[in-house]
């Protein structure tokens, strides 16, 4: 992981259920998280609400008649970009019950009277939904502060 200002920056990984109380902090530990590599305060606060957008619609609106059983979030920071995966899958280790399509697609759907994959670019512009094995993921990402 890349170096902040008071060092190397931990590894920052967390699995969770898809408990939906679980968002909230997601975002936050994401934010300290940015702010530790560098981004201002007002950058980090933003990429927190991101990921933590994407949690969120994966575990509301991905999963519509199923149960998001796992969610597994990395934060990397290498060669100038900042990468967030955010993978989900059925707890039994098989495949997720809906495709990466579908959480594109709902994320790309008006709720609340914004486009959730519209706040997620407005702090990480390069958004890749796809498939790796059995899990469903959705990476996010951006050049980390300093990078050219």
């Amino acid at each position: 992981m890349a170096e902040s200002a008071s060092g190397p920056a931990p590894p920052f990984e967390l699995s969770l259920t898809g408990d939906r109380r679980f968002h909230r902090i997601v975002g936050e530990l994401y934010a300290r998280a940015a702010e530790q590599l560098g981004y201002s305060a007002v950058d980090a606060i933003e990429i927190g609400r991101s990921i933590e957008t994407a949690v969120l619609g994966v575990m509301e609106h991905g999963y519509p008649d199923h149960t998001c059983d796992q969610i597994d979030i990395s934060f990397s920071a290498d060669d100038g970009t900042l990468a967030v995966h955010v993978r989900y899958r059925a707890s039994d280790g098989g495949p997720a019950p809906v495709a990466a399509t579908d959480v594109q697609g709902a994320l790309a759907e008006i709720r609340d009277g914004h486009v959730p994959l519209d706040v997620i670019r407005q702090a990480m512009p390069d958004v890749e939904f796809g498939r790796d094995g059995a899990v469903e993921y959705c990476r996010l990402s951006r050049k980390l502060p300093g990078a050219s």
